[in-house]
């Protein structure tokens, strides 16, 4: 974070209330979110969600002072704050009650260990000050966006699982579930969702 201090003499005087206020707009955005995936469904919403904070993830490379510093970290929160609902939503439409906490364990596992790993990768990048005139915590926030961007973008512009084949499978993993004609939208039957 040494490159980071540069630009901002008072660096951490702004970056405390900047988590502040992203963890405020993070826990703000959750009961929204659940909202707008019900009325979407979580298979349209999380891509959007990626995209559009992979957008603001990349915005903070442009980063000028304290209070665009602080908008890119309410913005993050607000389209970060419903992930992870939305993300157990979508799983439980799959995984029965019984089955749900292993694959949410894979998950919590998987944050980790890729924070680790984005912790070493974030080191190394850092290392990348003043190439082609950006400081590294610059470079940072370029590369970090990428993998996002391209994922939610592939998701949400191609359906790697149409609608039909979602209720098929469906059916055959959890046959008391319901599902109208295969030209309506997939709607879980109520107690589906555990």
């Amino acid at each position: 974070m040494v490159s980071f201090h540069r630009p901002w003499k008072q660096f951490q005087a702004n970056f405390r209330p900047g988590q502040t206020l992203f963890k405020l707009s993070f826990m703000a955005a959750e009961v929204p979110s659940q909202l707008v995936s019900k009325k979407l469904g979580p298979d349209r919403w999380i891509p959007i969600q990626m995209m559009l904070w992979s957008i603001v993830a990349a915005s903070q490379a442009a980063l000028s002072g304290r209070s665009s510093f602080y908008l890119c970290r309410c913005l993050i929160g607000v389209l970060e704050g419903g992930f992870i609902p939305d993300l157990v939503l979508w799983l439980s439409y799959f995984y029965t009650s019984t089955e749900l906490p292993v694959r949410l364990s894979f998950f919590w596992t998987a944050l980790n260990l890729t924070t680790i790993l984005a912790s070493l990768l974030a080191f190394g990048i850092f290392h990348l000050d003043n190439t082609h005139g950006l400081e590294g915590w610059r470079w940072l926030f370029l590369i970090e966006v990428k993998s996002d961007a391209i994922s939610s973008s592939e998701r949400s512009l191609t359906k790697s699982i149409g609608t039909c084949d979602l209720r098929y499978w469906c059916c055959l993993r959890l046959p008391h579930a319901c599902f109208g004609s295969p030209d309506q939208d997939l709607v879980p039957p109520q107690g589906m969702v555990h």
